[in-house]
């Protein structure tokens, strides 16, 4: 029979047995959640553990039906590849149904959806005792319902290979320097194998999950409050973890902002599929902070030592524009946004030696020029 409960203590100290927590840890390939910032319903009950997923697909089915013909075989295989390196890996089986229909008739559909992926799982080799199973019918929707889309990936089974591993809760408060009042806004945080967003009340109050095994985790704030936390790492193993305040300044005319993970390949400015969740959190920060203006600066990665300092450059140029036509074509107004180039004045790195520290150069930084009023 599927297992319905899953002991996490037991879970782990079977991980250790087989590995040894230094190895395996280090070792797992990077995981990936495709619904991030929503912390999954089914963990909520879990205050000891949290699921770091390491590969997941869906499986569709057409309205009113609960067998398909067309199941990915390659994504079975690499499956059993994964589930034979990591004997410890639990799958998490989530049925789901679109809106149409009462939900009782939807749950017992999505029942019978899962039955099927279940058993097409076991026929290619895939042991039955591994499934932790979850039955949504049409709570919980991946997608929005009043679209034919939305409603296509809802009618599904999320297949999700994965570990359950404990975690610390980091809590704490965000309040203003000046009065010591609570701060609403979003944050981000993150570390190796888990990332989330909150969104936070006028409390300011926080609370998240690291994993143990992630002994670097970042923060990062945002508030519509004129207050703003750059992303701040911290090392789990060195901190209390209850933070008691959070005390952030108010925005001056002149504060800078970089994100690490809005960068450009090489002699590009086009922006890419692959970091637009860096563009996605600009445009949070440009959006909260809607009494501000702001410049939108590009910049290149050129030794100084061999071509000097220099800040006429089109590549800069083309960066700082190709950002700022993304966030007005994403609903900021223009008035409130410049551009401007600047060559390789404002490096990172300045002699740059490694890819890592050339990629980080090849990025664009954002300037805060004043308030709307001012």
């Amino acid at each position: 029979m599927p297992m319905r409960v899953i002991n996490v203590v037991m879970l782990f100290e079977c991980l250790l047995l087989f590995y040894g927590a230094s190895f395996l840890f280090a070792n797992l390939p990077t995981p990936f959640s495709s619904h991030e910032g929503i912390y999954p319903p089914y963990l909520k009950p879990q205050t000891d553990s949290i699921l770091i997923e390491n590969r997941s697909f869906m499986i569709l089915f057409e309205t009113n039906r609960y067998t398909t013909d067309t199941f990915p075989k390659q994504k079975i295989e690499e499956l059993k590849s994964t589930l034979d390196r990591y004997p410890a890996f639990s799958i998490r089986l989530e049925a789901r149904t679109d809106s149409v229909g009462s939900p009782q008739y939807n749950l017992a559909l999505a029942n019978k959806r899962l039955d099927f992926v279940r058993n097409e799982l076991t026929k290619r080799g895939i042991e039955e005792n591994r499934f932790i199973e979850f039955v949504f019918g049409e709570d919980e929707p991946l997608a929005d319902n009043q679209s034919p889309e939305g409603r296509q990936a809802n009618r599904s089974v999320r297949v999700v290979a994965g570990l359950y591993a404990p975690i610390r809760m980091i809590t704490g408060r965000f309040v203003s320097e000046e009065d010591g009042k609570g701060i609403g806004g979003i944050l981000y945080t993150g570390s190796r194998h888990h990332r989330d967003s909150f969104h936070l009340d006028s409390t300011g109050e926080f609370s998240f999950p690291v994993p143990v095994f992630d002994t670097i985790f970042f923060m990062e704030f945002f508030s519509k409050e004129d207050r703003i936390m750059r992303k701040t790492y911290y090392n789990l193993n060195e901190i209390n973890p209850t933070f008691t305040t959070i005390s952030l300044k108010a925005l001056q005319a002149g504060d800078s902002f970089s994100f690490e993970d809005i960068v450009f390949e090489g002699g590009r400015s086009t922006i890419l599929s692959q970091h637009k969740h860096g563009f996605n959190r600009l445009l949070n920060l440009v959006s909260y902070l809607e009494n501000y203006r702001f410049e939108i600066q590009g910049h290149i990665t050129v030794s100084t030592r061999a071509a000097g300092r220099f800040k006429e450059d089109p590549l800069a140029d083309a960066r700082a524009k190709s950002v700022y036509y993304y966030l007005i074509e994403n609903g900021i107004d223009s008035n409130r946004l410049e551009w401007k180039g600047y060559g390789n004045w404002y490096m990172t790195f300045p002699e740059a030696e490694t890819r890592t520290q050339h990629r980080l150069n090849r990025r664009v930084s954002v300037k805060v020029l004043g308030r709307l009023d001012d």
